[in-house]
């Protein structure tokens, strides 16, 4: 997973993949259960901190369709730039024993980012769904400048 999200350490909140194809991806992640998650806070894991799970499931989600593609585009840097349509269906992940599930199927693609419909589950329980859109952005390597 490290390899397909601009995260690292414990950041990196998603174990794998599950499946994928060009519209959907379903990650598996057990990092809700971690003390050291750096989403908690006062020692629970509020079911906010799914939408970063989501965001990072859409982040692998096009770095497999690059590698699939076998032309990876230039390297593109990321931002959720609007949520929309979100439902809270229970207040902390944390208390789930289960892996989540977390689901991200795109909508559209935008002319300067990506709109996807996501959800998390744990076993058959429903914990939060809803919209984004990832505003993109070319990543401009860093030139060092001779003094």
């Amino acid at each position: 997973m490290r390899s397909l999200i601009p995260h690292t350490g414990t950041m990196c909140l998603l174990d794998c993949v599950e499946m994928f194809d060009d519209l959907r991806i379903v990650c598996r992640a057990s990092s809700h259960h971690r003390q050291d998650n750096p989403l908690r806070y006062r020692d629970r894991l509020s079911v906010q901190a799914g939408i970063e799970y989501a965001a990072q499931a859409v982040a692998a989600h096009g770095s497999l369709l690059a590698q699939q593609g076998g032309n990876a585009p230039s390297p593109r840097g990321g931002m959720i730039a609007v949520l929309t349509d979100i439902h809270w269906h229970t207040d902390r992940l944390d208390t789930f024993p289960e892996d989540l599930a977390v689901m991200a199927e795109k909508l559209a693609d935008l002319p300067q980012g990506l709109n996807y419909r996501f959800s998390l589950s744990a076993g058959q329980q429903r914990l939060l769904d809803g919209e984004l859109i990832i505003a993109l952005q070319d990543i401009v390597p860093a030139v060092a400048t001779p003094i």
